[in-house]
């Protein structure tokens, strides 16, 4: 149980450290490449689309391929995931900024340190809420309330240094702490099953 958890928490931790790289919010890489792409149409519309769509890319290659080699599960499967990934990035993105750009008086709440953790917790939990449907639809090993619920705390909850570290922290923070919870669900299974 261990060694899978372990095993997908570093998967997860290096597509997160990839995604920072490349993110259009963080990375280094994207304004170095918006350089050189910025004279070819195409090479910066290409750019524009993969660093928009990099983190779950990555993150459902890297997940999807280890379960493919690991679990035999089917490449239709992996390629359901990945598509998932980048739905589910894509979707928990748009909510997190939605929040963020809220206007906290219309609720009447005083601001405070809890407030400004809304956005990356929501957004953290709804990222994983969608995974975690996924993988309870295609993989027997995370069916159970169990898998789902260890996955949407471990979203929420890598989700919450958003607004104080930023991306740069919360990327390879959410990725690893996702895949770790998949890995556990993994191992959870594997051991049972002895």
């Amino acid at each position: 149980m261990l060694r899978e958890t372990l095993t997908l928490g570093c998967i997860g931790l290096a597509t997160g450290i990839a995604t920072t790289l490349i993110n259009p919010f963080t990375g280094p890489i994207d304004a170095l490449v918006k350089e050189f792409a910025e004279g070819s149409p195409l090479g910066s519309f290409a750019w524009k689309w993969f660093a928009t769509l990099g983190p779950g890319a990555l993150f459902g290659l890297a997940v999807g391929g280890f379960l493919h080699w690991r679990y035999r599960a089917s490449v239709i499967r992996w390629v359901i995931l990945v598509g998932f990934s980048i739905s589910s990035w894509l979707i928990a993105i748009l909510a997190t900024l939605a929040i963020t750009r809220a206007p906290f008086d219309a609720f009447s709440v005083p601001p405070g340190a809890y407030l400004r953790a809304l956005p990356g917790l929501v957004g953290g939990m709804i990222g994983a809420g969608i995974l975690a449907a996924l993988m309870s639809a295609l993989y027997p090993f995370f069916r159970g309330a169990r898998p789902v619920l260890v996955t949407l705390a471990a979203g929420a909850l890598a989700g919450v240094p958003l607004f104080y570290e930023g991306f740069v922290v919360t990327f390879p923070l959410w990725q690893c702490a996702v895949a770790a919870s998949i890995g556990w669900a993994l191992g959870r299974d594997r051991r049972s099953q002895r």
